[in-house]
């Protein structure tokens, strides 16, 4: 019995030790983290302001990106998408209420760092916060995924 106890004792932290390390590669895997965001101009009272943000691709690669659009904010013009060197993605973009999806004409490969521009944006005319929520559809994959939240301020200039 005390060498059942004492396996168990040393097996334990062991096992959940391996379980931490595999959590942390999944969600490596599946997150794509937030770079940079910003308006351009970041005045409140612009009314075709153009808010920006970056993603880098997860490992798996994305085959679709949907931005939820922040209460009280329209996009009038296009959404743009380049990658790192500036270089346009063919995608097809479609707007649905209050949601942008982004369909990739090919996967976009990991290691990519995708620069969006929301063109024409025009908001309620007051300085916040705006927080767009992202949701990725990753190769072999087949339902979106929640990527994070990317925060664009406006300010009363």
């Amino acid at each position: 019995m005390k060498k059942l106890i004492l396996t168990a004792a040393f097996a334990l932290p062991i096992i959940s030790l391996s379980f931490a390390t595999n959590a942390s590669e999944i969600s490596s895997n599946l997150i794509a983290s937030n770079i940079h965001s910003g308006a351009h101009p970041s005045s409140s009272f612009v009314r075709d302001a153009v808010h920006h943000f970056e993603i880098d691709v997860p490992k798996s690669g994305l085959s679709s990106l949907s931005i939820e659009l922040p209460e009280n904010i329209s996009v009038r013009d296009e959404i743009e998408v380049k990658n790192q060197d500036g270089e346009k993605i063919n995608a097809k973009v479609s707007m649905n209420d209050r949601k942008a999806t982004i369909a990739f004409s090919q996967p976009v490969p990991a290691q990519t760092k995708l620069l969006i521009d929301l063109n024409g944006v025009k908001t309620p005319g007051y300085a916040n916060t705006w927080n767009y929520r992202i949701y990725g559809t990753m190769v072999g994959i087949d339902r979106e995924i929640p990527l994070g939240t990317r925060r664009v301020q406006t300010y009363d200039l």
